[in-house]
């Protein structure tokens, strides 16, 4: 069975390990040779940057003027032990691998060595946040890394196209706090579940009652004006968007189990049926 975050931090994992070997693999100097000189990852994306796609550099034109912009300054982190740096510069160096594996015609990139090398940092990272309970996912070619939750991912899977990023973008850890993005995502959510309310209703009334209510309470209207709620500390309204946040996984997975618990009695009807004439024929 699959541990949770939880479990994980608490358990065995060296998240400072972890790093250290990212880094070492990112930013020491390899057996890359290019016109004789030797490399490291790092230094090639340098060398490379103006190849990098104008989506992804933006109106940058170095590596480090693009670091110091976007404060991706991770020498100075060396030896972490925090879980949101470690997933920040897993982040970084995917898509700054992405980024090299998609550059074209260049004599300083068409190397084989380097190639291996990418390939390796890359299947290290991603089992690294494998081990950390994180799974990558991607927007326009921008890959980050979310918490793995069964129910979230089981949802994203059922719902149109356009909400299957914010689903699981929820969870990601630069979303901890932002009470203002996470209640746009919510937004989003409550506009998609509308429709289905009467279904929803038909078959848990008082919790569907009860999750309309919060997202018309704390999501939907303006709450300034609601004593109680204006009272809270940013902790508690953050907490209330999480739970509003699995309530509404929930109610999308029990609208996604209609067709199949309708399908499931014929099955069964079938199944007894059969069983009665067996009986019989005896």
């Amino acid at each position: 069975m699959r541990k949770n975050i939880y479990d994980i931090l608490n358990s065995k994992l060296d998240i400072k390990t972890n790093y250290n070997q990212l880094y070492e693999q990112f930013f020491t100097i390899q057996e890359i040779l290019i016109y004789g000189n030797r490399y490291s990852i790092n230094q090639i994306a340098d060398e490379t940057f103006n190849n990098f796609s104008k989506e992804f550099k933006k109106r940058c034109i170095t590596l480090s003027s693009f670091n110091k912009i976007y404060g991706f300054d991770f020498p100075t982190y060396k030896n972490s032990n925090d879980i949101n740096t470690l997933i920040s510069f897993s982040e970084y160096i995917i898509n700054i691998c992405n980024q090299l594996n998609q550059i074209k015609d260049s004599t300083k990139f068409d190397n084989y060595i380097l190639k291996k090398y990418l390939i390796d940092i890359v299947k290290n990272t991603i089992e690294c946040m494998d081990e950390c309970n994180y799974e990558m996912i991607e927007k326009d070619k921008i890959y980050i890394f979310v918490e793995k939750k069964a129910e979230a991912f089981a949802v994203a899977e059922i719902v149109d196209d356009e909400l299957t990023y914010p689903i699981l973008e929820y969870n990601h850890h630069s979303m901890k706090g932002d009470l203002i993005r996470k209640k746009e995502t919510l937004i989003k959510m409550a506009d998609n579940i509308e429709p289905d309310r009467k279904k929803l209703e038909n078959l848990h009334h008082k919790y569907i009652d009860q999750l309309f209510n919060l997202l018309n309470k704390y999501i939907r209207h303006n709450s300034t004006t609601n004593e109680y709620i204006s009272s809270l500390t940013d902790h508690d309204r953050e907490t209330i968007y999480d739970d509003i946040y699995q309530m509404w996984l929930l109610a999308k997975l029990q609208l996604d189990n209609i067709a199949r618990s309708k399908r499931m009695s014929n099955i069964l009807l079938k199944t007894n049926a059969n069983a009665v004439n067996i009986v019989n024929i005896k």
